[in-house]
């Protein structure tokens, strides 16, 4: 019995630091950050919010972040990406893209604009389509996630945040700053 309850204790200590993240990288209509689907008309530009959310766990304003957007090949193009004001963006938001922040931002709030992109819907007819926030290419190092380096750090820590999405045409916002399982993780990013 001492075993079991030995056992018990260690997969529920281990388990409770897999489920906590650093908060996340979403997609949006707007600064509000209440809307992430559109119903997008083709060859008409569509311009999307980049915002940090920070959940529970995660730093308090951010000093710069790493990730890359993916839109479906063949349909969709970014035609631009406009970083928010004292931002400055290093590297290609399709394949990855450093930006840092000429002071923290973000401080006392719960999230933080990163810039917004312009996307293009390049097919006739319009057509489901998820854009994705995910790793940068260049990232060659754990964590293997969008990343962010926290304010309140004299050392900057870089940690690791969740990847958010934007859809077409309905989608919903239940981008995860809260704490979940790995499997309602892994149900984010089924093709």
């Amino acid at each position: 019995m001492k075993r079991l309850s030995m056992a018990a204790l260690l997969i529920i200590a281990l388990s409770t630091g897999a489920f906590a993240h650093q908060g996340s990288i979403g997609l949006y209509t707007d600064v509000t950050a209440t809307d992430c689907d559109t119903d997008f008309i083709p060859f008409n530009p569509f311009s999307i919010e980049i915002v940090y959310f920070k959940s529970d766990s995660g730093p308090d304003g951010i000093f710069a972040a790493e990730f890359k957007v993916e839109v479906p090949e063949g349909v969709m193009v970014i035609q631009s990406f406009e970083p928010s004001p004292g931002m400055l963006p290093m590297g290609d938001i399709n394949t990855g893209i450093a930006c840092a922040y000429d002071a923290c931002a973000g401080i006392g709030s719960d999230y933080t604009s990163i810039g917004t992109i312009t996307v293009l819907l390049t097919s006739a007819m319009p057509v489901p389509v998820q854009i994705r926030v995910l790793q940068s290419d260049n990232l060659t190092y754990p964590p293997f996630a969008p990343i962010v380096a926290m304010c309140n750090d004299p050392e900057r820590t870089i940690v690791g945040v969740l990847g958010g999405w934007f859809t077409s045409p309905d989608g919903s916002c239940d981008l995860g700053t809260e704490e979940t399982t790995w499997g309602g993780i892994k149900e984010m990013y089924k093709d």
